[in-house]
């Protein structure tokens, strides 16, 4: 009801706006109107009137050739055609705007029409012209996501150009006051040298004169080259800095355009499918398709919760809190946690830990690091497969409590294992029941056991297991 009420609202402040419009005698702005109404009617389902206003909005970009507006009412004609179940008018319109394509400016305008197409045809069981229209929109999605990452990286570029030439310029700057002050000290020690020779009584005084002049330039010329060299310090650091930023940027560039569409892709797709089908599905084939969207949520809720924990380990905005606690009880309750992931695959986890070992660390950071390390423990191994975690004081690190993940999966290649831990290096492998990742648990458990005053390493060799130990302080 809220709903409705809102869109009865904006409603009349449209038609408001058509009789402004229609006062100033301002056509695009009265089509503009006309369309908004139109869309307004069609989302309370009132479709008669919906397509009213949308042939007078049609009709009166045509009069005054305004392309693409008119090209995006016949998207609205098809689409509200097409809720209304009429195919035949539908059709009849999308070839009307498909013969009028090549004029339409606006690719997102063609993108709507391709995905009308593809809709229509699948609705009337040619697949064949639905799965081709459905290509092409798709080819004008991708246009569309390249020409926005490309004005995202123009915009960097641009930073970056404007603060390289804004540090040009300052060293510039300090060139021509050491020039200055070169200048200065030589005009100086002419000027002395013009005073011994008219002023031979006065060498000792002149010579003292010369001495202190030459003593402060010297200090001076000092600080300068101090101050210079400070500017070269700080400019390696910001090219160190940016070069990260860089890094960053593109980890999660790589991660929203990829990683992040194949879950939405399976939620999307299944939800749809159930949507249009629920009727005709049997049991079974429900209980199928709501589990794999249940899986794709819970594979999505993962890679956000490690993305924002990523973020803001990158941002400094993590508190590490550190006190001293038990390990056992939080590596045991890690497992229960991931214990239905285990019993899918009917993977055994073992935790042989000592009950009294004590440890100081932050307990949060810490449980995301045995999460990651665990979860992909259960990713990379086998069917029927075991686990093993230990925790106990390090034989190799004094003073500190060494945790063991081992397990009996794929392991990993020697040559990838020097740079799992790397943000330039890292990479995600499917698992051996095809589950997703992104790359970013372990970057997530080097960063967390660097906090901690801990180190990270894996032994592993491709095809025996892994065995990924991390180190952190006792209490």
């Amino acid at each position: 009801l809220d709903e409705k009420g809102d869109l009865q609202k904006a409603l009349e402040y449209y038609t408001k706006s058509l009789d402004f419009a229609t006062q100033l005698r301002d056509s695009s702005g009265i089509a503009t109107a006309y369309n908004n109404i139109g869309y307004l009617y069609a989302r309370i389902k009132e479709f008669d009137k919906a397509l009213n206003s949308y042939f007078k909005s049609y009709d009166i970009s045509v009069k005054t050739h305004q392309i693409n507006a008119a090209h995006n009412t016949l998207n609205n004609i098809a689409s509200t055609y097409l809720k209304q179940g009429n195919l035949e008018k539908a059709n009849e319109v999308l070839n009307k705007a498909l013969k009028n394509i090549l004029t339409v400016d606006d690719p997102s305008y063609k993108q709507e029409t391709y995905q009308l197409l593809s809709e229509l045809y699948a609705r009337e069981g040619d697949f064949q012209k639905a799965y081709r229209y459905k290509a092409i929109e798709l080819a004008y999605a991708d246009t569309l996501y390249t020409q926005q990452r490309l004005s995202s990286i123009a915009e960097m570029q641009t930073r970056y150009e404007t603060e390289t030439k804004e540090k040009e310029i300052e060293l510039l700057k300090k060139d021509v006051e050491l020039k200055e002050l070169q200048y200065q000290k030589q005009k100086s020690f002419q000027q002395v040298l013009v005073s011994l020779t008219l002023l031979l009584l006065a060498i000792f005084i002149g010579t003292s004169l010369i001495l202190g002049i030459i003593r402060k330039k010297n200090k001076q010329l000092a600080e300068k080259n101090k101050e210079l060299f400070e500017i070269n310090q700080k400019l390696k650091e910001s090219e160190k800095n940016l070069s990260e930023l860089n890094a960053t940027k593109d980890k999660l560039f790589s991660i929203i355009a990829h990683d992040l569409k194949n879950p939405f892709n399976a939620l999307i797709g299944f939800s749809d499918i159930l949507e249009r089908n629920f009727n005709h599905l049997t049991e079974n084939e429900k209980k199928e398709y709501i589990s794999v969207i249940s899986e794709s949520a819970q594979s999505l809720y993962k890679l956000l919760d490690n993305l924002l924990q990523w973020t803001r380990a990158q941002t400094g905005s993590i508190n590490y809190i550190p006190e001293k606690f038990k390990i056992e009880p939080l590596i045991k309750q890690e497992v229960t946690n991931l214990n239905a992931n285990a019993e899918k695959k009917k993977i055994k986890v073992c935790v042989n830990t000592s009950p009294v070992l004590n440890v100081y660390a932050d307990k949060n950071s810490i449980a995301t690091v045995i999460r990651n390390l665990l979860s992909n423990a259960i990713k990379f191994t086998d069917i029927g497969g075991t686990i093993e975690i230990t925790a106990s004081e390090s034989k190799e690190y004094p003073k500190m409590a060494e945790v063991v993940v081992k397990d009996s999966g794929v392991g990993i290649d020697e040559n990838d294992i020097d740079r799992i831990f790397l943000i330039d290096g890292s990479f995600s492998t499917k698992g051996t029941a095809n589950e997703t990742g992104t790359g970013l648990g372990l970057l997530l458990c080097h960063e967390f056991v660097n906090k901690n005053n801990g180190k990270i390493w894996v032994n592993s060799t491709k095809g025996s297991g892994s065995e990924f130990h991390f180190t952190i302080p006792l209490a």
